[in-house]
């Protein structure tokens, strides 16, 4: 289940943030051994720090009125945010679009210059640092900075020419 809540609002090209939020949110479901090791759960840290989930969701979906949601591998959170949006009444008040880094990643796998298209391989790649990896903020922000540059490599990009060679 969600732990965390993390979101960057930017301008449409993803250059000048707007707005970010970041908040450790109770579970309302178990949450796996798994996952907490990676993310850091405790029951007590939660108890001391989290909030509840249903404000701080329908405070992301009233910010991001006509945006569009933007993750590395994208369907996996989008398919947790929704599910939580039903459990609360809530309905998404973006655009329909979804943005997932990893699928932007795809022409490096193929071309070899990644093992897999995980978010650390991919900032890894890209000389990317994030200090707090596995918390929902600072994966966003790396997240928008992978974005960015996978964005700067398209704009060099001739036509005919490969995504993956040109982004190096």
């Amino acid at each position: 289940d969600m732990v965390q809540l993390g979101w960057v609002l930017t301008d449409p090209s993803g250059e000048t943030v707007i707005r970010e939020f970041e908040a450790k949110v109770f579970p309302e479901m178990p949450v796996s051994p798994e996952a907490a090791a990676v993310n850091g759960y405790t029951p007590n840290r939660w108890a001391e720090e989290a909030v509840p989930l249903q404000p701080v969701l329908a405070e992301m979906f009233t910010a991001a009125k006509g945006a569009v949601f933007a993750a590395h591998n994208a369907h996996f959170d989008w398919s947790y945010v929704t599910a939580a949006a039903r459990r609360h009444g809530l309905k998404w008040a973006g655009d329909y679009h979804i943005l997932d880094t990893s699928v932007l990643m795809w022409p490096l796998l193929m071309s070899g210059a990644v093992e897999k298209v995980r978010l650390q391989n991919a900032l890894d790649y890209f000389g990317i640092v994030n200090s707090k990896a596995h918390t929902a903020l600072a994966d966003a922000h790396a997240c928008r900075q992978l974005f960015l540059r996978l964005k700067r490599g398209w704009a060099t990009t001739t036509p005919g020419t490969q995504v993956g060679s040109t982004i190096s």
